[in-house]
């Protein structure tokens, strides 16, 4: 039985093992997919890590890549952001540009 089209079986097929556990057997009560429970944030690491080994067999990086994900949950679907927020998230990114401007790399911006 093709429950999905050619186009979606095969981006189906571009994803990690984990995600399509996850889209298969995570479901509600009522069967629908749990898409709050999805770890996008790994599938993100995921895809950063397989573009940057394929760099680094063209010879196009020289770095390493160790992820930490956190998966922010309701903090992440919440309302419009203050004012506030938004400044101390403008400070947040220009601290971390410094940081990366001046080769400190796994570091934490604190404000």
């Amino acid at each position: 039985m093709n429950v999905l089209t050619p186009w979606s079986y095969s981006l189906y097929q571009t994803l990690p093992e984990f995600l399509k556990k996850q889209l298969l057997f995570e479901r509600e009560i009522e069967g629908t997919t749990k898409i709050s429970q999805l770890e996008t944030e790994k599938l993100i690491a995921y895809y950063v890590e397989q573009e940057l080994s394929r760099r680094k067999k063209a010879g196009n990086y020289k770095g390493s890549f160790a992820p930490v994900t956190h998966y922010f949950g309701y903090q992440g679907r919440c309302s419009h952001p203050s004012i506030f927020d938004c400044e101390l998230a403008s400070t947040y990114g220009f601290g971390a540009g410094v940081l990366i401007e001046n080769g400190l790399t796994a570091m934490c911006v604190t404000v």
